[in-house]
């Protein structure tokens, strides 16, 4: 069943008439995702609900629907006028097995006397396409049927899948009691145990076989006094059979509570024990930063040196080359100067004692010295010039002594980080545990244990009395032979319910092989698809009795302790098993045909390994997928995984009137728009 499109009209949040298309995947089309995008209370889980509706009715209390006087739309109160009327209905157009059909549900409701009531009954309209008339309506009192045949009511759950169920722990008595209703869909299961209970026992007088039993009659009036004695026993015996199986019920509840705060117990520890780490952690970390600032400074102050040094070596020739321009002929002293050359003259003697006179040849050699002597100021800042690139030369050994503190610092950053990364998740696991064992896990397994005694004991009572009222009818069982014996109705009757407890047992029978072998399917599936989407080695056990158990690569039993992401991750690989169990063992489904998934998605509180491998395995990978989200948990990693299969893409709205209304998002823009601010 591929969905086509969905109209409606006065349905809770959507009082003008809404129509969305869906994205429909054909044999040359990948895109076969659509996305509907709003903020919480809007309308995106009143659009799954709306279909649920449409398919199952307002009656169907096991799908989760608000109550009926809470489905038409709630300002109709006060926009009616008196005796006028309004519609509200819920039409569907899906394509199934080669066939188009539009399922619409509808009730009409007045205002009268200033409250809104139901006017005139709902009423539940099937079309099939046709190729002369282009639709024609089925048969009224065979349409439910149909639609029943096409999308059995157990097998919802599976195909309009709802977020607050993605976050429930699978340990949970409501994660139980939706996959046992799951699996029973499935197979049709239910029909065995209505046949069950529809024949019932000898102590259920509204049942077949109760109803017989109490036919029976005895030739005086003392044989007719031990068969009333005898059908009181048998209904006290039911009777007390129901309230120790309640009690056991109850027992095994307080037993979980026990088991699992005692686990959650282990927690509490764990919480310590992370919160000591996560100390340590932030200690290292100042100590490191400190380091690492203290580096950097160093670093960078020795940078400009052996930056200076790298320009001077690399200008050196060029500046030799200068201070040399035109004395390669002439001798040069590098410490003569200017002004001692004038000195010596002006005064006359050598710096050697001798006197120097105005034609002496000597004076001639002094003078001719100033063309290659400096100004003291010169002399002294080129020595100081050539110091600096003699100290150059040394910039090889510089530069691999900050190359190898740039490359400590680098490392010393880089710990720093993963240090940083080791807190953000210490602090986010805290939080979340935290969050989850804020319980006095004592208190709570001391109130359940005495419970669970107290419960103990009740049973004991009850056992004991059932072992009364059983010894008392074996006491019974040789008279009643005798009296069954003597009639021949009574003979009849006893043969019946023997054929009848026979048909019992084997139903019973049949119903627990189909039940096992379903669990194990869905149990093969479900540790296929585990294992390509959760991250780590898992491995996963389900019961006959719809008890699910994941272990980890120790063994260890983790079903209680999972995060809400990996409950998530949990609940979409079995939407995902249960759909290949159900196309693998229902009789109700066809096995080659293709199948649209509602997600009225959590996905979140999921890392982006998670996403990705979801995304990869699961979501891509469905036939077709209606999703329901709200913007900020479609940003980055989601978007990015799916983005390429999505070929619809809307966003809900409240517009002035406080009505659900829409618009539709061109696939170009999809990106730009998720990672737009915004409160979606």
């Amino acid at each position: 069943m591929i969905f086509r499109k969905i109209k409606l009209k006065n349905f809770r949040q959507y009082k003008n008439e809404v129509t969305i298309d869906f994205a429909v995947p054909d044999n040359n089309n990948s895109q076969n995702i659509t996305l509907v995008m709003a903020d919480n209370g809007v309308g995106k889980t009143t659009l799954l609900q709306s279909i649920r509706y449409c398919f199952f009715g307002s009656s169907a209390n096991y799908l989760n629907l608000p109550e009926p006087d809470n489905l038409l739309n709630n300002s109709l109160q006060k926009d009616l006028k008196e005796v006028e009327e309004a519609q509200m209905f819920v039409e569907v157009e899906f394509y199934h097995e080669g066939n188009t059909f539009i399922a619409r549900r509808e009730e009409v409701f007045q205002k009268l006397n200033g409250k809104i009531n139901s006017f005139k009954e709902e009423r539940f309209i099937l079309r099939i396409s046709d190729e002369i008339a282009g639709y024609r309506d089925i048969d009224t009192s065979k349409a439910l049927d149909k639609m029943h045949s096409i999308l059995p009511p157990g097998l919802s759950y599976i195909f309009m899948f709802d977020g607050e169920r993605m976050e429930r722990n699978i340990t949970d008595r409501a994660f139980k009691s939706d996959l046992k209703e799951s699996i029973l869909g499935i197979l049709d299961i239910k029909k065995y145990d209505e046949l069950i209970d529809l024949l019932g026992t000898k102590g259920k007088s509204s049942t077949v076989i109760g109803k017989l039993y109490g036919r029976r009659q005895g030739a005086t009036d003392q044989d007719n006094k031990i068969i009333n004695e005898n059908k009181q026993l048998e209904i006290a015996k039911q009777n007390l059979i129901s309230k120790i199986s309640e009690i056991d019920d109850q027992i095994s509840v307080q037993k979980k509570i026990i088991d699992s705060s005692r686990v959650m117990q282990s927690k509490i520890e764990e919480i310590k024990k992370l919160n000591d780490r996560l100390k340590n952690l932030e200690k290292d970390y100042d100590e490191k930063k400190e380091r690492i600032d203290e580096l950097s400074e160093d670093y960078i102050s020795k940078s400009l040196s052996v930056y200076i040094n790298k320009i001077l070596n690399s200008v050196y020739t060029s500046y030799n080359d200068f201070a040399n321009k035109d004395f390669e002929s002439k001798v040069r002293y590098r410490n003569l100067h200017i002004d001692t050359i004038e000195d010596i003259l002006s005064s006359g003697i050598c710096l050697c004692g001798e006197e120097i006179s105005v034609n002496h040849l000597k004076r001639h050699k002094i003078e001719s010295l100033k063309s290659s002597a400096l100004p003291f100021e010169t002399a002294h800042n080129l020595s100081e010039i050539q110091q600096m690139f003699n100290r150059a030369k040394e910039f090889n050994d510089m530069f691999v002594k900050q190359s190898d503190m740039h490359n400590k610092i680098s490392g010393e950053k880089y710990e720093l980080e993963q240090i940083n990364g080791e807190i953000k998740n210490l602090e986010i696991n805290i939080k979340r545990l935290e969050t989850e064992h804020n319980i006095n896990y004592s208190s709570e397994i001391d109130k359940a244990s005495d419970k669970m005694m107290d419960l103990r004991e009740s049973r004991g009572e009850q056992k004991r009395v059932l072992d009364s009222v059983e010894d008392k009818l074996r006491k019974q069982d040789r008279k009643l032979l005798e009296i069954n014996q003597n009639n021949i109705q009574n003979k009849k009757i006893m043969r019946v319910i023997e054929v009848l407890e026979k048909v019992i047992e084997i139903t019973e029978k049949t119903r627990d092989e189909k039940n096992k072998q379903a669990c194990e399917t869905l149990g093969k599936h479900f540790q296929e698809t585990l294992s390509k989407v959760m991250q780590g080695k898992y491995r996963t056990e389900i019961d006959e009795f719809y008890n699910i158990k994941i272990f980890d690569i120790n063994e260890n039993d983790v079903t209680s302790v999972l995060s809400t992401g990996q409950n998530v991750v949990v609940s979409i690989s079995l939407i995902s098993a249960l759909i290949e169990t159900a196309k693998e063992l229902s009789n109700d489904i066809d096995k080659d045909s293709k199948y649209g998934i509602i997600m009225d998605a959590a996905l979140s509180n999921l890392d982006s390994t998670h996403i990705n491998r979801l995304s990869k395995h699961s979501l891509n990978n469905m036939e077709q997928l209606i999703f329901l989200s709200f913007k900020k948990q479609l940003k980055n990693e989601l978007i990015a995984s799916i983005g390429d299969n999505v070929g619809k893409a809307y966003e809900l709205y409240l517009n002035e009137e406080g009505s659900v209304d829409y618009n539709e998002i061109e696939l170009v823009n999809l990106s730009t728009y998720i990672n737009e601010s915004g409160e979606l």
